[in-house]
């Protein structure tokens, strides 16, 4: 089973953004989607997305940090320090990641040339707040020290500190877009539970948790959570739902991934536990099992339908809430 938010906010990190949604009752909250402004009656999922994340690098101005993001690692097309060799006498610099950029973004160079990126994941992992054994963690952090000194040395600080400063810009970041949804969405704080997903999940949570006094966990195994649409070749949408899990399997395996699919997908209704909403895909054809129950009926008459077959057609398997 796939572990699972009752109530809380799902920040889901990788290395240039972060896309923060609102779990209530165990639901993602959804909103009317807006085309210039104008409301569609389109039901999309709520997700607010920020330019801060894991390889975020550190805007420098003045002999001041003055921001964090929204240029990544990603972007200049730099490693990060953290996850690269130590440097042999580094020095910061300060570069343009794209273009039409200012040279305000820092990165350090060795002696030796080599050019690595100041990143949120080696300042949270100066700090220690990165969990062991998360994807983001990193168990020798001399090298991000190094160069994270090199910056320091340039601000008048300890690696420590410029760290810090770093980390409570992006969380001050961060928490202006949570602390609106827990607004908009009458979210308890006393009850609230930051939930950290994706690599850098680990990066920015435990920080932002521990900063901001909120309890916080990071989903092991976390269920996307998205809205699914089905458009088919003539581009004409045939389902638009809140997905919950699929899978692709072949029809000699139907039975047993059905089965897995259910057990990692539950539905909860009035009655409590009950089966999701089950579409099939095959070819170029939709088959709606949204109106059944119960395992064997949709077992049935998805045998009734793949009976001609072979045994290794591709078969899509769809549930929805």
């Amino acid at each position: 089973m796939y572990e699972r938010l009752s109530d809380g906010i799902f920040l889901e990190a990788g290395g240039t953004s972060t896309d923060i949604s609102v779990v209530k009752d165990g639901r993602v909250m959804v909103r009317y989607g807006e085309v210039g402004g104008h409301k569609t009656y389109l039901s999309s999922l709520d997700v607010r997305t920020l330019g801060v994340a894991g390889g975020s690098m550190i805007r420098v101005e003045n002999g001041k940090i003055t921001d964090v993001g929204p240029r990544s690692a990603h972007i200049a097309g730099l490693p990060y320090e953290i996850f690269s060799e130590k440097l042999e006498n580094p020095q910061m610099e300060l570069i343009a990641p794209l273009k039409d950029d200012e040279s305000a973004f820092a990165v350090v160079r060795g002696q030796d040339g080599r050019k690595v990126s100041l990143t949120l994941a080696g300042a949270a992992n100066l700090l220690g707040s990165v969990p062991g054994g998360d994807y983001a963690y990193a168990k020798d952090t001399e090298n991000a020290r190094a160069a994270w000194q090199a910056l320091g040395d340039a601000l008048g600080v300890s690696a420590e500190e410029a760290a810090k400063q770093a980390m409570d810009i992006a969380s001050e970041k961060i928490w202006e877009i949570v602390s609106r949804l827990i607004t908009e969405y009458k979210l308890s704080p006393e009850l609230l539970c930051l939930a950290g997903g994706g690599g850098s999940g680990g990066v920015v949570v435990p920080y932002l948790g521990n900063m901001k006094n909120v309890q916080w966990k990071i989903v092991k195994n976390a269920t996307i959570k998205c809205f699914v649409r089905v458009i088919d070749r003539n581009g004409v949408v045939t389902l638009q739902r809140e997905g919950l899990g699929a899978v692709i399997t072949q029809k000699r395996k139907l039975k047993e991934d059905i089965d897995t699919l259910f057990e990692e997908t539950p539905a909860y209704g009035t009655i409590g536990e009950e089966l999701p909403p089950l579409y099939a895909y095959y070819g170029e054809k939709q088959l709606d099992l949204s109106g059944l129950t119960a395992r064997d009926q949709m077992v049935s008459v998805l045998d009734a339908e793949f009976d001609i077959l072979p045994d290794d057609e591709k078969i899509i398997l769809l549930a929805v809430r």
